[in-house]
């Protein structure tokens, strides 16, 4: 065996195995959070992937291939998934969340099965696998500003994009070069990339309070930090500025606040962050502008107002967003909790009299 055929070897043996050690590591702490379980899966993906992309290990498998294949197609989905669950701490599983997985599997089983097909099958496959790449560096850039945990704002530029583009540049090689065998240097390059990234992947999930896996813990009298007397003005200043009801400026972003109370916009977000307890701007503001929406859907006066117009009146550009927000914190839309809180008000009424 050549020196480039070694040095391939042992730079997929070292990926896949620091990848199922970090696939164990994350499943003993299962418990922890859903971004642990799927990252557990995407390492586990990742490692079939290191296997079955080689020209001589993947003919090594035997029957377990086909098995390694599966995880191998299905290990961008995996990190599209994780990618939703570490950065979003409103993420809640949802059926769709299902539709590029079972994609995948189905085109998986033609391309396996069918060899008429498996070109075609392969390249669908291919395809879907670009969309949830580009995706999930959508997701990283998307809500950057609006973090609040500074670690993890960094993370998503020095890791999420890294492993994306990574990500991304693998799906676009095997979409332009198909079956067709990929040169020895171009192989070496791949098990290379393969490593740097495990290696990324296990030093930030690995850490001691790892800012993807870590579970949201609201601040405590235990668990908060000690107000100091610049922070306590700080924060004065701030709830002035939303009692003014400065909240319901729309597109607001918080350089708009720190600018309007004169302060650097790293030391609101720890302050909002620590001493508040949100992890994102955005939650911070609904929990402002939804406390609004409640009254205003709950006043007689304003029931004839439609409830796109008391969006826009609070800061929402649009009324997704205002039901999104509404529903998470309500468990009802707006409309049905308009009409419980009139009906109870008309009871109380008719009870009086």
């Amino acid at each position: 065996m050549d020196a480039p055929n070694l040095t391939e070897m042992l730079l997929r043996g070292a990926s896949a195995g620091l990848l199922l050690l970090l696939a164990t590591v994350l499943m003993r702490s299962v418990g922890c959070c859903m971004a642990s379980r799927l990252g557990a899966l995407f390492a586990l993906g990742t490692a079939a992937y290191t296997i079955q992309s080689s020209d001589f290990l993947g003919l090594t498998t035997g029957p377990v291939g086909w098995v390694l294949t599966f995880f191998a197609l299905q290990c961008v989905t995996f990190f599209w998934w994780f990618t939703n669950a570490a950065l979003n701490d409103d993420f809640e599983w949802q059926h769709w969340h299902w539709i590029p997985f079972v994609a995948i599997s189905i085109l998986t089983v033609l391309y396996l099965a069918a060899p008429q097909i498996s070109a075609a099958a392969h390249t669908v496959a291919q395809l879907i696998m670009l969309g949830l790449a580009l995706n999930v560096l959508w997701i990283a850039l998307a809500e950057r500003r609006n973090d609040l945990l500074e670690q993890r704002r960094r993370v998503r530029i020095l890791f999420v994009i890294v492993v994306g583009l990574a990500c991304l540049g693998t799906v676009l090689v095997e979409l332009f070069v198909g079956e067709q065998q990929l040169p020895q240097w171009l192989n070496t390059l791949q098990a290379l990339e393969i490593f740097i990234v495990s290696l990324a992947f296990s030093a930030f999930l690995l850490q001691p309070a790892a800012p993807l896996i870590t579970p949201h813990a609201p601040p405590t009298s235990d668990n908060t930090p000690d107000i100091s007397p610049a922070d306590m003005y700080e924060m004065g200043k701030l709830e002035e500025l939303m009692r003014a009801g400065f909240y319901t400026r729309d597109s607001l972003t918080i350089r708009d606040v720190a600018k309007a109370i004169d302060i650097p916009e790293h030391r609101l977000r720890r302050i909002i962050n620590q001493q508040l307890g949100f992890r994102n701007f955005t939650a911070y503001l609904n929990s402002h502008r939804l406390s609004d929406a409640k009254s205003m859907l709950a006043d007689p006066t304003r029931a004839r107002r439609q409830i796109t117009q008391i969006a826009f009146e609070l800061g929402y550009g649009s009324i997704t967003p205002f039901n999104r927000a509404f529903k998470a914190e309500q468990g009802m839309t707006p409309t049905e909790y308009r009409r419980m809180a009139l009906s109870q008000q008309t009871q109380q009424a008719s009870s009086t009299h």
